[in-house]
């Protein structure tokens, strides 16, 4: 075991009370037998799976628009051991697949950042071999020759993840190419209507930046050159990705109406922060559509251990020998987890197999899948009637829904504002004290944040579900003194909870808590280096958390309400003593989560 677990895992309780979702384990292998092959240009210099022993052989691509030459001695010195420059970048892949007769659905994963020299691509031969026995066809993409070397004096070509991107394209072409070629193995083997990408590191940024390309008729940073893409990319999945390194025109990427998945662990020493959460938040999806984004923080997971080659390092670093290893899941859970994930998210993305989209609503779902660790999950789909962002104005007493308005009574704290560097959007930060002397029995004199949405369009039924973001923040430094006694201590087991009071337009009243979905996770004290057991010093992750309340459940509180006449929406701190909480992302989903 580790230090953190169940004990202090505000989510766990009676799993009893959990309904678990009826599938198999989506990391239990499946029926289809394993195929393995590779492609490349059969000249790799290092690599006779890539060069004599290549089973297909492929043609180089110019990247020149988008690397430059490689300069200076480390350009001389990559060219040396690679044999090629930018202007004949290989095309190499790893590919398991199913041997029996059908069509699969194609999925291409992307490496990141290391030395060169300890190549990457065959670290995901855990995820390729388990996603090719349950139905899908898995490409582990070489771009070991955009990483980083000795010879650098900054990491790696610099500025490469749009090289990563379009290199990807390329392989997507060359497997479209292929599905019509009657000579090669695969022809008419892959199922074009769904395809998925993975990525890890900066490689979580590049398939980002690889579903922007496929949708645009030109590069944004030169339109001389022109992209003929529009493949049917129906899922991206992210694993520890950077956020920002390539910027499209200077500006950071955005996607529409797809798919998304990210997944961060805590002890990551390479990305400190939660990036991809920014991301995750620049995902959008229009109406009528069926699309869901999902993110994942585990506790105790770094960031080299998805990768099987990398084992424990912090990918490619001379630091490693000073990271915090005391508490790390190990390698075995760490993959284990992104199997479960993996193939779950490609099975309910590109097979259509819903039952396990509750997994990414809320973890405790196929809890009996998982390792033993703490996990906070984020969740949005296509389906939701956004109540309140906090993105659309500098007035805190408005809403995104139209004619909304939102009041508060006896807050210390109520302000619009982004958490940390981790988060790009708005939450709205609310912090509450109930000093001795208002404590009452009467839940009016508690403090209270109000929306009032009388006026509005929006519309609620019995297959609707309430659903919401929250993250606690440690605020007590905002709070006065006399007035922060009852702070929960650090270390302590006892969680944020408090009421949330429904009103209908003939005053009829629903009241409940937030624990029961669960209780609000406390942030998390983080050291991922052996040095800061000395000084003392501890990182704090500010992590939201999506919490669901389905109307058909509200309901049983008081049948007489009216839930297409709801007119208030009540958050009354009426359990906690004192606290600091984010909210963020308020409104009717029409899934439900069962």
């Amino acid at each position: 075991g580790f230090d953190t677990g169940q004990k202090q895992n505000a989510l766990f309780r009676d799993t009893k009370s959990i309904v678990q979702i009826k599938a198999s384990p989506p990391d239990s292998p499946g029926e289809y037998s394993i195929g393995y092959i590779t492609y490349g240009s059969g000249n790799d210099r290092h690599r006779a799976e890539y060069g004599e022993n290549v089973g297909l052989k492929t043609e180089a691509v110019d990247g020149n628009y988008f690397l430059g030459d490689w300069n200076g001695f480390s350009g001389w010195w990559r060219t040396k051991y690679w044999g090629f420059n930018t202007t004949q970048l290989p095309i190499n892949g790893r590919v398991w697949y199913p041997k029996e007769n059908g069509k699969f659905p194609l999925v291409l994963i992307v490496h990141g950042d290391n030395d060169m020299q300890d190549f990457s691509d065959a670290g995901y031969d855990y995820l390729g071999k388990l996603l090719a026995s349950r139905g899908i066809i898995t490409v582990s993409v070489d771009q070991n020759f955009l990483n980083s070397s000795w010879s650098d004096l900054k990491m790696g070509p610099g500025d490469e993840n749009d090289c990563r991107a379009w290199l990807l394209m390329q392989h997507l072409k060359l497997w479209h190419n292929w599905n019509q070629d009657s000579s090669n193995p695969f022809f008419d083997k892959i199922d074009i209507k769904n395809i998925g990408l993975i990525g890890h590191s900066r490689g979580g940024e590049s398939v980002v930046h690889a579903a922007l390309f496929n949708k645009l008729h030109h590069y944004p940073d030169n339109a001389s050159v022109r992209f003929d893409f529009d493949y049917d990319i129906r899922a991206i999945m992210a694993i520890a990705p950077v956020d920002g390194q390539y910027k499209p025109s200077n500006m950071m990427t955005t996607i529409k109406d797809i798919n998304y998945f990210v997944m961060h662990g805590s002890m990551d020493g390479q990305l400190n922060s939660y990036f991809g959460s920014r991301q995750y938040d620049r995902i959008s999806f229009s109406t009528n559509t069926d699309y869901f984004k999902s993110g994942l923080y585990v506790q105790n997971a770094n960031h080299g251990q998805f990768n099987s080659t990398w084992s424990d390092d912090e990918a490619y670093t001379v630091f490693n020998g000073f990271l915090n290893s005391k508490n790390l899941l190990s390698a075995e859970d760490q993959q284990k987890i992104a199997k479960v994930y993996t193939s779950a998210f490609m099975e309910a993305t590109l097979k259509n197999k819903k039952e396990y989209i509750p997994l990414f609503q809320d973890y405790r779902k196929g809890y009996r899948w998982l390792p033993n660790t703490i996990y906070l999950n984020q969740y949005e789909d296509s389906g939701l009637k956004k109540i309140c962002t906090f993105e659309e104005d500098l007035d805190v007493s408005t809403a995104t829904l139209p004619n909304a308005i939102i009041t508060s009574q006896n807050l210390k704290i109520w302000s619009e504002n982004r958490i940390d560097l981790s988060h790009m959007n708005k939450s709205v930060i609310i912090g509450w004290s109930n000093t001795p002397t208002r404590r009452s029995n009467s839940i009016k004199d508690f403090p209270k944040y109000t929306i009032s949405i009388a006026d509005s369009k929006l519309r609620v039924d019995s297959l609707s579900v309430l659903t919401f973001s929250l993250a606690e923040i440690e605020g007590i430094q905002n709070l006065q003194k006399e007035e922060a006694d009852g702070y929960r201590a650090k270390g302590s087991e006892k969680y944020v909870d408090f009421s949330i009071v429904l009103k209908d337009s003939k005053n009829q009243i629903i009241t409940f808590l937030l624990s029961d979905f669960s209780f609000l996770q406390n942030q998390m004290d983080i050291i991922i280096w052996k040095s800061d057991f000395l000084i003392g010093k501890k990182r704090s992750a500010k992590v939201f958390e999506s919490f669901f309340f389905p109307v058909e459940n509200l309901q049983l509180y008081n049948q007489h309400f009216d839930f297409s006449k709801l007119t208030e929406i009540n958050f009354v701190f009426n359990k906690s003593v004192n606290g600091v909480i984010a909210l963020d992302n308020l409104g009717f989903t029409t899934k439900n989560i069962e």
